[in-house]
């Protein structure tokens, strides 16, 4: 949906309706004077224009959920294979060994962290489509 409140433009967007269709491989475009943002969507305001994308019907926010938290769970294992090697001998610090697994560490870590602050939004979104 483009939410165009300017007779000119929402004129011109008419006009082209067919290849914003054929660009963003929409069937079809809405194309309103005045409307409101339903919350299930993402919008951005492009020159004027609102752009609405309603996102229920394109993200399977299940199987989202369930491949983050896989993720997740993958580099947390990662991680804890990591710190044993760690922990088992400790090499000093100017050994190869200690080198090359703390930034392994570091690395895994802030995976870890990413992911799961990507999983807290993706769960916020998620209970907002639901309803």
């Amino acid at each position: 949906m483009l939410i165009c409140p300017d007779a000119g433009k929402m004129e011109l967007l008419h006009s082209f309706s067919g290849s914003i269709c054929a660009m963003t491989r929409a069937e079809s475009v809405e194309i309103v004077e005045s409307g409101a943002v339903p919350d299930d969507a993402a919008h951005s305001l492009v020159c004027g224009i609102e752009v609405v994308v309603p996102l229920k019907e394109l993200i399977d926010v299940d199987a989202e959920l369930d491949k983050l938290a896989r993720e997740r769970k993958t580099l947390e294992q990662d991680l804890q294979r990591v710190r044993g090697k760690l922990g088992k001998k400790m090499p000093s610090s100017t050994s190869r060994g200690s080198r090359g697994l703390r930034p392994r560490v570091s690395f895994l870590q802030a995976d870890c962290e990413m992911t799961g602050s990507i999983l807290i939004h993706c769960l916020s979104v998620s209970s907002m489509l639901q309803y």
